[in-house]
C-alpha cells in the first residue's frame, strides 16, 4: 500500500514537471511568434512609408512638369512675332538681327541672310529657347525679352510692331477660290499651285509666284522660280533677280499661310 502511494506521488510529480516544461516551451514559442509578428508589422509599416514617399515624389514630379508645361505655353504665346536687334559687333561690324517666331517654327536672319531655322524648343526652367542646328538664346520669362548675346551682356531684341506670326492675318481661301491651307506638299507642282495665290506683307505689298518669276505689285522682280525642296507643309524656292546679286530664297509655310523672303519679310496669303 505504501509503495502504491509513493509511486502515485512520483508519477504526479513527473507529470507536474512535464506540464511546467510544456507551458514554458509554449510561452517561449508564443514570445517568439509575437516578436516575429511585431517585426513583420514593422517591415510592413516601413514598406508603406516608403511607398508613400515614392508616391509623394511622383506627385511632386508631375506637379512640376505640369507647371513647366504651363510656363512653356505662356512663353510660346509672348514669343510669337518678329524680334529685331541692331548694333555693332567688334568682329562682324554693324549687325542687324531679325528673329521670326511663327507658331512652333523660328527663323534667324543676320544682315538679311538666313542664319538658322527650325522647330522651336522652350526650356522654362533654364529660361532658354533653341532651334535649328546651333541656335540657343536666353530669355527672361518675367520681363518677356530675348537676349542677343547672353543674359550677362544685357543686350536684347525688341519686338517689332510689324508682327511675324500669321495668326488670323489670312483667310481660308486663296484668290482663285481654292482652299489655301495646305497641310502637306507631295509634289513641286502642288507647291507652285499654292504660291500662285496672292500674298501681302504688313506694308501692303502684294506678290504672286509664277514659274517664270515673282510678281510684286504688278511688276516682275525675279526671273524663273524653282522649287528646290519641300517637306510636309514647308517648301523652299529660289529665283534670280536683276535687282539683287546672287540667288534669292523664299520660304513657304502653308500651315501658317506665309511666304518669307530672304530678308525675313513675311507675306500672308489673302
Amino acid at each position: 500500500m505504501i509503495y502504491r502511494v509513493f509511486f502515485g506521488l512520483c508519477l504526479l510529480l513527473v507529470l507536474s514537471c512535464f506540464s511546467a516544461c510544456k507551458n514554458k516551451s509554449q510561452d517561449t514559442s508564443n514570445h517568439q511568434n509575437n516578436e516575429a509578428l511585431s517585426q513583420a508589422f514593422t517591415q510592413m509599416n516601413g514598406m508603406e512609408e516608403r511607398k508613400e514617399d515614392v508616391e509623394n515624389i511622383q506627385k511632386e514630379r508631375e506637379r512640376k512638369e505640369e507647371e513647366q508645361e504651363k510656363e512653356r505655353g505662356r512663353a510660346k504665346s509672348w514669343l510669337q512675332g518678329t524680334w529685331e536687334y541692331s548694333g555693332y559687333d567688334p568682329i562682324a561690324g554693324q549687325m542687324s538681327v531679325r528673329l521670326i517666331i511663327d507658331g512652333d517654327y523660328a527663323r534667324l536672319y543676320g544682315n538679311g541672310k538666313l542664319m538658322d531655322s527650325g522647330h522651336l524648343e522652350i526650356d522654362p526652367e533654364e529660361e532658354r529657347i533653341s532651334f535649328g542646328q546651333y541656335t540657343g538664346l536666353d530669355i527672361d520669362m518675367a520681363r518677356q525679352i530675348i537676349y542677343t548675346g547672353g543674359r550677362s551682356e544685357g543686350t536684347y531684341m525688341r519686338k517689332s510692331t510689324g508682327g511675324g506670326s500669321s495668326g488670323s492675318s489670312y483667310s481660308g481661301r486663296g484668290s482663285n477660290g481654292n482652299t489655301s491651307r495646305v497641310t502637306t506638299f507631295t509634289t513641286s507642282s502642288e507647291v507652285m499651285a499654292y504660291v500662285g495665290n496672292k500674298f501681302r506683307n504688313r506694308s501692303g505689298n502684294v506678290i504672286r509666284v509664277k514659274s517664270y518669276g515673282i510678281i510684286c505689285n504688278g511688276t516682275q522682280i525675279t526671273n524663273g522660280v524653282r522649287v528646290v525642296s519641300f517637306n510636309g507643309s514647308r517648301a523652299t524656292l529660289t529665283a534670280t533677280s536683276p535687282y539683287a546679286h546672287g540667288t534669292q530664297h523664299f520660304y513657304v509655310d502653308a500651315s501658317r499661310g506665309t511666304i518669307t523672303d530672304g530678308t525675313g519679310d513675311v507675306f500672308y496669303i489673302q
